[in-house]
């Protein structure tokens, strides 16, 4: 439907693959694997507390600003405005409520970055493409991966080689803190590292 005929449009053109500084193998299921890098900040209270404020600022998310920011240190790294990076969604669906299991489905968040744009402007239009991939989210991940890769690599995570997993601590307000883990899409099979 119309969630497919979006994802279509937004990840047409993908640009290649993008080769970042890496540690490790990336899998050791194929030949010439290409190596991987998996990275854990985690923020201590008054850092968050600075991405809590700044991202209220701007009316958005600190996973906007955390986005906003890997999304420019990719582009920098690889020396493309054109970013792809895929970050788990949790949720259910309507009429999921009784179902038992863990929901999540990676998004494919895709940025042109504008050189020329100012940190406000870069968080504003992370903040709609985020909101975006959220609204045409339902679409299970690995149906997007096949209308607009079918050729994929069936050992490679389709689409993106950078996932982006973020979440907080608010349960007590003077102890908020945040853990991000980027991490290379390890495997088709199993594409979100659990944190």
């Amino acid at each position: 439907g119309s969630d497919i005929a979006y994802w279509t449009t937004q990840l047409a053109d993908l640009p290649t693959r993008a080769t970042l500084p890496a540690d490790t193998l990336l899998s050791t299921r194929r030949t010439g694997a290409a190596p991987a890098l998996t990275t854990s900040v985690a923020l201590d209270a008054s850092a968050a507390r600075t991405l809590v404020d700044f991202a209220s600022a701007q009316r958005t998310t600190p996973f906007v600003g955390v986005y906003a920011a890997l999304s420019v240190a990719i582009a920098r790294v690889t020396g493309s405005s054109d970013v792809l990076i895929a970050a788990p969604q949790a949720g259910r669906g309507p009429g999921e409520t009784d179902t038992v299991g863990m929901f999540a489905n990676p998004v494919a968040l895709r940025a042109s970055l504008d050189p020329g744009a100012t940190v406000a402007e870069l968080i504003a239009a992370s903040h709609a493409r985020v909101q975006e991939a959220l609204e045409h989210g339902a679409v299970p991940f690995g149906e997007i991966a096949n209308v607009v890769d079918p050729g994929r690599d069936p050992t490679e995570f389709p689409l993106a080689d950078v996932v982006l997993a973020y979440r907080e601590n608010t349960a007590i307000p003077e102890l908020i803190d945040a853990h991000i883990d980027v991490a290379p899409a390890v495997d088709a099979l199993v594409p979100i590292r659990v944190i």
